[in-house]
């Protein structure tokens, strides 16, 4: 996939540079960075990409490509980004969002990362802050948080902000500056402030939804960012793990789903951890389907499937979700979920499977409307535990 991707781009940069000397060709990123969003033959994570293209140009000839990134918040929804849990200050970090921007720019000052002795030059080329639960306020605060701490870092040279309006088939997200009717947000007025002399008084009133006492706190680090975050959680379970569904979201055979993904939500406990995000459409059965090797049991032991069942939207389903699991077709777990916001946990005990290769299907079903059927299944993983004593 490098390879391909280095010559498709070296011949853009080539025909561009054809034309004018001075205009730039850009790689871009959303904000996957050491993990990957898709399936393995179709996307990878971002840091591999650069260290990939930049290795192949090294090694035929260097050419100046430059970085376009996407710094959403974490999951899209919550636009308060200073609080994302994946985006941490390391080189090993999940994700880079407007929280730890620092990570790639730093990362493009490394000398073996440079071109020319210069580092690649950078674009925001998409991002936007969505108004959750009519929220406006924190919306244009999110904005003016992330307008001052990229306006503080020389490598970067555009912020583009998605969008203009909010479009009624984006998934439920209203990013716009301008409602679908066209009314104007509070973020209107601080995006059209910015970089001009009425900014100071046009962002005053956000300062303490942008969780700040002051706008120089919003400053990036200046420290050096090392090879460790010290993000990332492990299911919440006691036992060996001999299947996690999160690091095996790509296995899937995915069907009849409108998303896949995987999201971070609070547990029951309150703790949050990682989830496979599947959404249905209006009829049948989403299903994730995973091919899984179950170990065999001794005596004492027994294998569990364990996960949390939870509806993410801002408003109820219309008519609920349906979360079931199958084993080789036979339902064994199935669950009405009607309310939003609640995790519940679940489990199976898949002992008399054991031993086996088998279809293990996680399904989803929105009752006949797709509307807000926000489903997502909560660590679930596979795991060998001890048998309790009665």
């Amino acid at each position: 996939m490098i390879r391909e991707y280095h010559d498709t781009l070296r011949l853009g940069w080539l025909a561009v540079k054809s034309a004018h000397a001075e205009l730039r060709v850009y790689t871009s990123l959303d904000y996957y960075w050491t993990e990957r969003h898709g399936p393995p033959d179709q996307t990878m994570p971002g840091r591999a990409l650069l260290d990939g293209v930049n290795a192949l140009a090294k090694a035929e000839g260097d050419f100046d490509f430059h970085v376009a990134h996407h710094p959403y918040p974490q999951g899209l929804v919550d636009p308060v980004f200073w609080d994302d849990e994946d985006a941490g200050h390391g080189l090993d970090t999940p994700i880079v969002t407007f929280h730890n921007l620092e990570v790639l720019t730093q990362y493009l000052e490394r000398p073996e990362q440079k071109v020319g002795g210069k580092a690649r030059r950078v674009i925001l080329s998409e991002q936007g802050f969505n108004c959750r639960s009519g929220d406006e306020k924190t919306q244009a605060a999110a904005f003016a948080r992330a307008f001052v701490k990229v306006s503080a870092m020389p490598g970067i040279d555009a912020l583009i902000l998605h969008r203009h309006r909010d479009h009624p088939d984006e998934g439920g997200l209203k990013l716009g500056l301008l409602d679908l009717n066209g009314r104007r947000r509070p973020m209107w007025n601080v995006f059209r402030a910015a970089e001009t002399p009425e900014w100071e008084r046009a962002a005053a009133p956000y300062l303490f939804a942008a969780g700040l006492s002051r706008w120089s706190d919003a400053l990036p680090t200046k420290r050096k960012i090392g090879e460790r975050s010290g993000v990332g959680a492990s299911p919440p379970y006691d036992g060996e793990i001999v299947w996690n569904g999160v690091k095996e979201q790509w296995t899937a055979k995915v069907t009849n789903a409108l998303d896949w993904r995987s999201v971070k939500e609070p547990l029951a406990d309150g703790k949050r951890a990682s989830g496979l995000f599947l959404h249905p459409t209006a009829k049948g059965d989403a299903e994730a389907l995973f091919s899984v090797p179950l170990p065999a049991v001794r005596k004492g032991e027994q294998l569990m499937l364990r996960f949390e069942t939870r509806l993410t939207a801002p408003q109820p389903a219309p008519h609920g979700v349906v979360f079931s699991v199958a084993l080789d077709g036979e339902t064994v777990f199935s669950q009405h979920v009607r309310e939003s916001g609640r995790s519940r946990p679940a489990s199976v005990n898949l002992s008399r499977w054991s031993g086996k290769a088998v279809a293990l299907t996680l399904r989803t079903n929105a009752q006949g409307d797709q509307s807000f059927a926000w489903a997502v299944f909560l660590a679930p993983v596979v795991l060998r535990e001890q048998t309790r004593r009665k």
